[in-house]
């Protein structure tokens, strides 16, 4: 008796945890992440203080995509960079030349 009221509680607790896991769940996630409104613009459109940074400090790359957000009455470029190697890397430039982190 012992063992099978043991039983049918370990069945019941892990029946609860899978239950209950957050994918099973239908509330939606508070995190929304920001930057997928950007919008592809050509790189001839950016910024003269972006290109300067771009032809400066990252001449040893190609400029794959520029994309551009506005937030907080600011542009922000999303630029995406591609290496020797052929590996992306993905830069973020405030209008003013400014690289965000």
């Amino acid at each position: 008796m012992r063992t099978t009221l043991t039983v049918i509680m370990m069945v019941l607790g892990f029946g609860n945890t899978f239950a209950y896991t957050p994918s099973n769940t239908n509330e939606k996630s508070t995190t929304e992440k920001t930057y997928k409104s950007f919008t592809n613009i050509d790189i001839n459109e950016l910024p003269s203080e972006v290109q300067e940074v771009l032809f400066f400090d990252f001449k040893d790359y190609i400029v794959k995509t520029a994309d551009v957000k506005k937030y907080n009455g600011t542009k922000i470029y999303k630029i995406t960079l591609l290496d020797i190697e052929n590996y992306e890397y993905t830069i973020y430039i405030n209008e003013k030349g400014i690289i965000l982190e």
